[in-house]
């Protein structure tokens, strides 16, 4: 997910209003990682109901602005992981993921050893 362009509108036609949204959303959330985020804050920014970006968001983007946010922190995290020799617990405060507890972030996908 780390570096993946926005999607675009389609050639031809113009945005619909509730991509625009999701995607100005998006864009905020991507912005600021660490910022302590729930769906009313980007709403409330763009002008839309939370219950409005709960179902725009999903739509357009294919996850929750909760689920995105998760998985975006931890791909800013992996990668600074990887390139950095910031200790665990700057990373963490850096993408949002507070305190850091001292461990690596969970890669997604099965727990080595547990098959798959």
């Amino acid at each position: 997910m780390l570096g993946r362009e926005l999607a675009q509108p389609q050639a031809g036609g113009a945005e619909q209003p509730g991509r625009r949204a999701a995607r100005a959303a998006r864009a905020r959330l991507a912005a600021d990682p660490a910022r302590p985020w729930t769906t009313a804050s980007p709403a409330s920014a763009l002008a839309v109901s939370r219950a409005t970006l709960s179902r725009r968001f999903p739509a357009a983007i294919g996850q929750s602005p909760a689920a995105y946010l998760a998985q975006w922190r931890m791909d800013l995290a992996t990668a600074r992981l990887r390139r950095t020799l910031d200790p665990v617990e700057s990373i963490a405060a850096r993408v949002g993921h507070g305190s850091g507890t001292g461990r690596r972030p969970r890669s997604p996908g099965p727990s080595p050893g547990r098959g798959g």
